[in-house]
């Protein structure tokens, strides 16, 4: 099997084309890309965690933000750092009458697909404006004054570059490069960050709709943190049905990554969150043992 690296979507697009066996995703396809006549299975594979980072000199405490907050914050109505808002939830911070740089991601992005879902549930006035979207032409109409970073580490090198920003990313490439990321106050106003014993505690009874797709922001569990994304496989069934040389290491290797213990150890260390051995977890599982090669089942039981 040959690995190539791409956007999200652009794997995505690519197994739907059949072009690609399969690629790691946060898209789910739409109704016209299933109804197109390719088969196509989604399994979840992971949880990737949306944080956001900051760069806010003399900061001596965590930096602690509201759901609607960052709603308010990225649809330009929240502008500067001392604004009460932001100044009820942090008393031990020194807050500087000072412009916030909001950053966000150009181009087509997971981070942005699963950011801007968070805010469509966290706000109503953002659902009615804006909703979700992963481009940025879906911020064209925010009074917020933009940064747009083309790529995670142009986001990193903003962020650290540009005092009084805040961007989001992923916890993976937050923990990457040493980000400092904000405590997000969840449906109960519990300041969390994401942990994967909570996250993974949350997710035991996610229930997965008919396509194997789950809805993971903004969950009511008392810790959980509220931005949350699923990593996906998305899977040419065709494609792996006529190449069974590609289709059995394709096979294994998925299966490695959600049952191998150094997998989960692995994704840990990254900033990912495996997925609890539970339902989720062992309906992906089972789906792979039954992908067909040639008429017969591509791995044994």
């Amino acid at each position: 099997a040959e690995f190539s690296s791409a956007s999200g979507t652009a794997g995505a697009t690519a197994v739907i084309e059949g072009t690609a066996d399969f690629a790691v995703t946060t898209v789910v396809p739409t109704d016209q890309q299933y109804g197109s006549g390719v088969s196509i299975q989604l399994l979840p594979l992971f949880i990737i965690p949306v944080v956001v980072g900051y760069h806010l000199p003399g900061a001596t405490a965590s930096l602690v933000l509201s759901r609607g907050l960052l709603a308010s914050i990225w649809a330009g109505e929240v502008t500067t750092w001392n604004d009460s808002a932001i100044a009820e939830l942090n008393p031990s911070l020194v807050l500087p009458n000072a412009t916030i740089h909001v950053l966000a991601r150009s181009g087509d992005s997971g981070a942005t697909l699963t950011f801007t879902e968070a805010l469509t549930q966290f706000s109503a006035g953002w659902a009615g404006r804006f909703g979700t979207f992963s481009t940025q032409q879906g911020f064209d109409n925010s009074t917020a004054s933009l940064t747009l970073c083309p790529s995670d580490s142009a986001m990193v090198s903003t962020l650290s570059t540009t005092p009084y920003s805040l961007g989001y990313l992923g916890l993976n490439t937050a923990v990457d490069h040493g980000v400092q990321f904000a405590k997000l106050s969840n449906q109960h106003g519990v300041a969390t960050v994401p942990s994967a014993a909570s996250i993974q505690a949350d997710l035991q009874n996610i229930a997965l709709d008919g396509r194997s797709a789950a809805k993971l922001v903004d969950l009511p569990g008392l810790s959980t943190y509220p931005i949350l994304g699923m990593a996906y496989a998305l899977v040419n069934n065709h494609s792996l049905a006529l190449d069974c040389a590609n289709a059995l290491p394709i096979a294994r290797f998925l299966k490695w990554i959600l049952t191998d213990t150094s997998a989960a150890t692995t994704a840990l260390s990254l900033g990912y969150v495996p997925l609890p051995a539970g339902a989720v977890a062992s309906a992906s599982v089972e789906a792979l043992l039954w992908t067909q090669c040639g008429g017969a089942r591509v791995m044994p039981e």
